[in-house]
């Protein structure tokens, strides 16, 4: 790969400035030479009408001084007149034509081109820095003759001291555009700059809190804060990112360490049921560890395939009416051998009256044991586990609350998270992937529900609720 020789700081730096000081000097170069140009155009077309005026004033004086000379036919008299013309330094040549078109008197600089022989027509008329005039000699409206002047007029010496002036003036406003775009650099390529010093820090340092300062509030400063926008976006999907990644490495250990809790037991029952001394009643108990572990390995698995159609969208709920009594009873038969284990006490507040919910009631019943059976796990044996279910105009709300070891209020959305546990030792959780209140988030939106967690803090037990709008409960009055 070819290297640029120019450092980096260099390009970055000069490139946006050497552009902007090329557009606004280009912009100036360009309007102070149109400007220029019309304004010499002007300039000769006044010049060139201020030739005609001055050369139709001489012919007019030298035709009214002619007019005795030719009335007595005075060819002397005539030719004096012409002469006088010597003084002025512009009249080329002057000639006095008789009416039958034939040269009377005449006047020729040294080195000039003769008059025409002939009288030539009445007119104006311009041939480089020449102008010619003719026109008629007349006396009481009878015409005497013809006054023919050529006059040369110094046009190139005009233009030169025109672009002189205009030089001048191009130069001193080249110096006022450069100075005025050098200080306009302040307030349009310095936040520039600073937005690139910034993007090199972030791409080098990876240091995405950095932010570019917001110097004006024009449109700059809209990319200013599109940028800092960009980079709070960037900070806060890195954090996510390494957020999730830290959950998944700590998913990936719980899961090795979850599914080889199984087969050490598993192990020992095969190799127990292998023994010839092994007796009958042995080999039961062995067949039973072996069917209770598989069992548990299957539910984790179970459980990672919910997930997985949920995320995907590929679960879908088979929904029947249902009476609420026998969902509870279902959730809490699932939960009801870890809830004895710790000689937990289970206390129930439900309606009075039976209520038929419109339901799929594997998934519903699913999402109750699962609240059941962290609320186990999360409190010390000989708790107390509340599962309390109410009916009001919106909808019915079921919550489950225990007296377990709660959680930080901020933790709260965490806690909805995949591979997010309360706490992450294995004492404590008594197993698990972290996924229980994912997987109830899940299935309780896709009954149009929502599910939400309060603590008052660590150690003083937490509360889940579960709500499921009005129309899901069936009105059979």
């Amino acid at each position: 790969m070819t290297q640029n020789p120019l450092p980096s700081d260099f390009r970055a730096q000069g490139s946006v400035r050497a552009k902007l000081m090329r557009v606004i000097l280009l912009t100036t170069a360009l309007a102070l030479a149109v400007s220029g140009i019309a304004m010499l155009m002007h300039e000769l077309y006044v010049y060139r009408t201020a030739w005609a005026v001055d050369i139709s004033s001489e012919a007019a004086i030298v035709a009214l001084s002619a007019v005795p000379a030719l009335t007595v036919d005075d060819h002397a008299a005539a030719e004096r007149n012409l002469n006088a013309l010597e003084t002025r330094r512009r009249v080329m040549v002057a000639a006095l034509y008789l009416p039958n078109g034939k040269i009377f008197a005449s006047f020729v600089r040294q080195g000039e081109t003769p008059p025409p022989v002939q009288s030539p027509r009445d007119g104006l008329s311009a041939h480089g820095e020449n102008v010619e005039l003719a026109q008629p000699v007349e006396r009481d409206g009878q015409r005497l003759g013809t006054i023919y002047l050529r006059a040369r007029f110094d046009v190139w010496r005009r233009i030169e001291a025109y672009a002189g002036i205009f030089a001048i003036a191009g130069f001193l406003s080249m110096g006022v555009a450069f100075v005025l775009s050098h200080r306009m650099q302040k307030s349009i390529t310095a936040p520039l700059d600073a937005i690139a010093a910034v993007a090199r820090a972030v791409v080098n340092g990876r240091d995405y809190s950095l932010r570019a300062p917001k110097i004006s509030n024009d449109e700059i400063g809209v990319v200013v804060d599109a940028f800092n926008k960009m980079l709070e976006e960037v900070q806060v999907r890195t954090r996510e990112l390494s957020e999730a990644d830290r959950r998944k490495d700590e998913f990936l250990a719980t899961l090795a360490h979850e599914l080889r809790n199984p087969l050490a037991p598993i192990r020992h029952a095969v190799k127990l049921m292998e023994s010839e001394r092994a007796e009958e009643r042995q080999r039961l108990w062995a067949r039973e560890v072996i069917s209770r572990q598989v069992q548990r390995m299957a539910l984790l698995l179970d459980d990672l395939l919910e997930v997985s159609r949920i995320t995907r969208g590929r679960l879908d709920l088979k929904v029947e009416e249902v009476d609420l009594e026998s969902l509870i009873r279902a959730a809490v038969e699932t939960a009801r051998p870890l809830i004895d284990s710790k000689q937990h006490r289970i206390k129930f507040d439900l309606p009075s009256r039976p209520v038929i919910l419109a339901v799929d009631p594997l998934r519903l019943s699913q999402s109750l044991s699962n609240l059941l059976t962290n609320a186990a796990k999360y409190t010390d044996a000989e708790g107390l586990i509340t599962l309390t279910v109410g009916i009001s105009e919106d909808g019915i709300a079921m919550s489950v609350k225990d007296t377990g070891i709660g959680f930080e209020p901020q933790a709260l959305p965490k806690l909805f998270a995949m591979f997010s546990q309360v706490d992450s030792s294995v004492t404590r959780s008594e197993g698990g992937l972290g996924i229980g209140l994912a997987l109830v988030k899940g299935l309780i939106e896709l009954h149009s529900g929502t599910i939400e967690g309060f603590s008052a803090g660590a150690g003083m037990g937490s509360e889940f609720t579960i709500h499921l709008p009005r129309s899901t409960i069936v009105d059979r009055a």
